[in-house]
């Protein structure tokens, strides 16, 4: 039962979850040269809609987290757009940073 609890908290994968709201984060995300293995996806779902969880860096050290009523995700809401803009925006600023970083040492 412990178990269940912690992967819940933990969420499911994005794609599965809510597909069409993976595609558009995949599609806001190649607007920067970014792909599906430069983010991890995962959504907590409660009755009324879902958190999405985005992480990201070169050790997926870096977050973003945002609750979305499962209307905003059906209608593919501008706000939705906006927090995956927002995170593809803080994704490649935080690869460029890990690069510049893993170079200098």
């Amino acid at each position: 039962m412990e178990l269940q609890k912690r992967l819940a908290a933990a969420g499911l994968p994005l794609r599965f979850v809510a597909p069409g709201c993976y595609d558009a984060m995949l599609r806001e995300f190649s607007r920067f040269h970014l792909f599906a293995y430069d983010v991890q996806a995962h959504a907590v779902q409660d009755a009324n809609g879902i958190t999405i969880v985005l992480r990201f860096g070169l050790q997926l050290d870096h977050e973003k987290r945002q609750y979305f009523t499962r209307e905003q995700i059906a209608n593919m809401d501008d706000e939705l757009t906006a927090f995956f803009r927002k995170a593809a925006e803080d994704c490649k600023q935080k690869l460029k940073s890990d690069y510049m970083n893993m170079i200098k040492t």
